[in-house]
Formats: structure tokens, C-alpha cells, sequence
């Protein structure tokens, strides 16, 4: 493959964040990625909103860091741009004929605004070009 393409997408997940006895807390947002395909380069980011009981609350951009791919493969990874501790990595792969489509899975951790603490969100992907 030769040339550029952005991807363009939507992610869905959920978290370990519990409240009275249940799991609430569901992630979703969009996701952006380019690839150089000539240089085998990947950037991007993910802007995630957590979705609570109470209120939608936005987590802000999460860039892309430590990307890995390689021109001509069907692969790619990296994790988020966060100093937060906490599972933190995303693995995709080239779909549909063409590579018209990326699918993915992540995991972040993020801070829940209402008390400050850190929890985790796991779920994927889906873009096109």
C-alpha cells in the first residue's frame, strides 16, 4: 500500500466503575486514525465520554503513543497518551477488501469526575475511510 488514509470511526465499552452495588459507567465516543502507508507510520486519538447514572461526563482527547505498525501489514498497536496508571494499549487490524475498514479493541484508565478516583474502560472499535 502506498499514500495516506484517515480513518474515521466510533468505539463503544464499559468500566469497572461501581455504584450502589452496580456496574454503570458505559464508554463510547470517536476515534481517529492516520496512517502514512509509504512510511509506515500511525497517529491518531480517541475522545471518550463516560456515560453514569448521574450524567454524561466528557474524558477528554486521548492521543496515540508508542503506535507500532508497519507498511504492507495488516496490524497495528499503541497506547493512549495518559499518566495514569492502569491497563492502557490498543491492538487493530485492516478489514473489508481494500483495508476500507479498521477494527479494533482498547482499554484506558480515566478519572471519574464525581470522586476522583481511577478506573478502567475496555471495549473497540470501528472506522472507515
Amino acid at each position: 500500500m502506498a499514500g495516506s488514509a484517515t480513518y474515521d470511526g466510533y468505539f463503544s465499552g464499559q468500566t469497572n466503575l461501581l455504584q450502589q452495588d452496580y456496574l454503570v459507567g458505559g464508554t463510547g465516543g470517536s476515534v481517529n486514525l492516520q496512517f502514512d502507508f509509504g512510511a509506515g507510520t500511525l497517529g491518531g486519538a480517541i475522545h471518550p465520554y463516560l456515560n453514569t447514572f448521574e450524567s454524561v461526563y466528557d474524558l477528554g482527547m486521548l492521543s496515540f503513543v508508542d503506535t507500532v505498525y508497519s507498511s504492507g501489514t495488516a496490524n497495528f498497536s499503541g497506547r493512549f497518551n495518559t499518566s495514569l496508571v492502569g491497563p492502557n494499549s490498543f491492538l487493530g487490524l485492516f478489514t473489508g477488501p481494500n483495508a476500507e475498514e479498521v477494527i479494533g479493541r482498547w482499554e484506558f484508565p480515566f478519572v471519574y469526575p464525581a470522586d476522583g478516583k481511577t478506573y478502567d474502560a475496555t471495549g473497540a472499535w470501528i472506522a472507515k475511510k
